[in-house]
């Protein structure tokens, strides 16, 4: 008897609708979603087809291999710009959320900021770039000359995750957005504001900086233990005040921009995420 291998993989639980199991038995990827018509299925005799040929320098194709689906990224990004408007409409929410359907990226190392710089220097202005992880000087001098790019990029005071990132929520003080800042640098340990003086002064360059939370609600799965108070990275309430006083002392709280904090990576359920709002919002 033939087995049902949509069902033994949950193809359905994870991929729909982007991937099935047709009738041959082999995944098929739909690149579009619900929108994918008749022809555009990627299947296996396109991966036959490829395996065919040869690479740029005469050799012959084989695995591993890397398949990407950047119009599976289009589309998904499309459905949370239309999730995030239908929920500012019903809510009535005034103030601004991300920058006009354009979309920035999150670096949490020197490569991954390179990259950044290239793809956002091409991209729509104003678009964010979140500087996130472990900071060095140099570090911080990369994400001060994506500012003076013009770059929309913000230092963030706190450290890098051990494990997957997960859910990534920020919230912007209100401000006059149309002047925001462009870098922002999250600061997750409270050294790290020591670099970013000392460099921002050196440069001359005035940097944007976020902090990153340490929030105490719980997550269930895998990641819970090391979430919540036992966090490795990311600053408690007391902290955080602390730096935006220090920044006060120093005449530059225009600085901070950002509250920034990971939720976890599996998240069952919506009040997890309302829940670590509310935490977040009364900071």
């Amino acid at each position: 008897m033939a087995k049902n291998y949509g069902q033994l993989y949950n193809i359905l639980g994870w991929g729909e609708p982007y991937f099935t199991v047709n009738s041959k038995g082999h995944l098929c990827a739909k690149p579009h979603g619900r929108e994918t018509a008749q022809g555009q299925e990627i299947v296996h005799s396109v991966i036959e087809e490829v395996l065919a040929g040869t690479t740029s320098d005469n050799k012959k194709v084989q695995f591993p291999m890397i398949l990407r689906f950047p119009d599976v990224l289009k589309v998904r990004l499309d459905s949370l710009h239309a999730a995030f408007k239908d929920a500012i409409a019903t809510t009535g929410y005034r103030n601004r959320f991300g920058y006009d359907e354009s979309y920035g990226l999150e670096a949490g190392s020197k490569p991954e900021l390179l990259v950044a710089m290239g793809c956002l220097a091409k991209a729509k202005p104003g678009a964010y770039l979140v500087c996130n992880g472990y900071k060095d000087a140099d570090f911080i001098v990369l994400a001060l000359s994506a500012r003076a790019m013009g770059l929309n990029c913000i230092i963030v005071i706190g450290g890098a995750s051990l494990g997957p990132k997960g859910a990534i929520i920020v919230l912007e003080m209100e401000e006059d957005f149309d002047q925001a800042p462009p870098v922002i640098i999250v600061l997750e340990m409270e050294e790290e504001l020591d670099i970013v003086v000392e460099q921002s002064a050196k440069f001359g360059v005035e940097p944007a900086i976020g902090i990153r939370a340490k929030l105490l609600t719980k997550i269930p799965g895998h990641f819970g233990s090391t979430a919540g108070k036992r966090g490795k990275f990311g600053l408690l309430e007391d902290k955080i005040y602390g730096v935006a006083e220090r920044l006060r002392e120093m005449g530059k709280l225009d600085w901070l921009t950002m509250l920034h904090f990971h939720i976890g990576s599996m998240i069952p359920t919506t009040e997890i995420v309302r829940e670590a709002v509310g935490e977040a919002a009364g900071i």
